[in-house]
C-alpha cells in the first residue's frame, strides 16, 4: 500500500514541477520554441497537466517495475492535481 502511495506522489510531484515549476520555467520555454509541432488545440504539450501526467505516470510505473498500475498511478495523481484549486 505504501508503494502505491509513493508512486502516486512521485507522479504527482514530477508532473507539477514539469508543468508549473519555477525551476523548469526557462527549460520549458526553450523546449516550446524547439517543438512547435507539439501544439494541439492552441496549447503546447508541456502546458497540459493531463498529457504530461500520463507520460510521467507511465515512466514512474515502469521505473517501479509495475506497468500494470499505470492507470492507478495516473488517475490518483491527476485527482490530487484537481484538489489544488
Amino acid at each position: 500500500m505504501i508503494e502505491y502511495a509513493l508512486q502516486i506522489l512521485a507522479a504527482y510531484i514530477i508532473t507539477a514541477v514539469i508543468v508549473n515549476g519555477g525551476v523548469t520555467y526557462r527549460m520549458r520555454g526553450w523546449i516550446k520554441l524547439k517543438t512547435r509541432w507539439l501544439v494541439f488545440g492552441g496549447r503546447h504539450f508541456l502546458d497540459c497537466r493531463l498529457c504530461v501526467g500520463l507520460w510521467v505516470s507511465i515512466t514512474v510505473a515502469f521505473a517501479y517495475g509495475v506497468p500494470h498500475n499505470i492507470l492507478l498511478i495516473y488517475g490518483a495523481s491527476y485527482f490530487l492535481a484537481t484538489q489544488e484549486r
